[in-house]
């Protein structure tokens, strides 16, 4: 939000609740001078001068009110609008500094791998069969404008430095029982709200 929308919003909260607290104040002051004045009337106390600086008074003090409450709220609004962000524990102070040491070092590649990550959950790959030299391929959505083995360079980054955790698992596959290793990658659990505010408080999903 910028700064005009935000001063726009606070003076129509303000005016609204200066015409509310005014409402309430200035009923009941009309009320009570009526009577007052019924009651002078009655008893043949005032004429109709002093009528008229009865109405010239309350118009008066129907000013200072709304004026005063509009005034008030323009200064209380903002600070009821004010929510102190929540802090951090010994512990995720100690992950949070953990994880931003890591992606100054590591960059805005692992960064957009990362957040691509938290999106899906999981990325997973497969290591290749047995005697064979490359990559490990990607059996997941890859983050785009990034191969396969870039995105699992990056992730091996981050398990490096903590911030991911992968899983080895095996399955047989094909008639003749083919074992096939996969990898899957997730972020480490200790890490996850860390990266939610690390990665999210200036850059958006990817």
């Amino acid at each position: 939000m910028d700064v005009r929308s935000y001063w726009r919003m606070v003076c129509g909260r303000a005016i609204k609740e200066a015409f509310s607290h005014a409402r309430n104040k200035l009923l009941l002051g009309f009320v009570v001078a009526i009577l007052a004045t019924a009651l002078q009337y009655a008893l043949k106390l005032r004429g109709l001068t002093d009528s008229e600086k009865i109405a010239i008074s309350l118009m008066g003090s129907a000013v200072v009110v709304m004026v005063g409450s509009f005034v008030w709220n323009l200064v209380r609004i903002p600070a009821m609008l004010y929510v102190e962000p929540p802090k951090r524990t010994p512990s995720n102070e100690h992950h949070y500094q953990e994880a931003k040491a890591a992606l100054d070092e590591l960059g805005a590649k692992a960064a957009v791998v990362l957040r691509h990550l938290k999106k899906h959950g999981q990325l997973t790959f497969n290591a290749p069969p047995p005697g064979v030299q490359g990559p490990p391929s990607s059996q997941s959505a890859l983050p785009e404008g990034t191969t396969a083995n870039e995105t699992y360079a990056s992730l091996e980054d981050c398990v490096r430095k903590s911030l991911v955790s992968h899983f080895f698992r095996t399955e047989t596959i094909g008639p003749h029982q083919y074992g096939v290793t996969y990898i899957d990658f997730r972020i480490a659990e200790g890490m996850k709200d860390a990266l939610d505010e690390l990665l999210y408080a200036s850059a958006g999903d990817s």
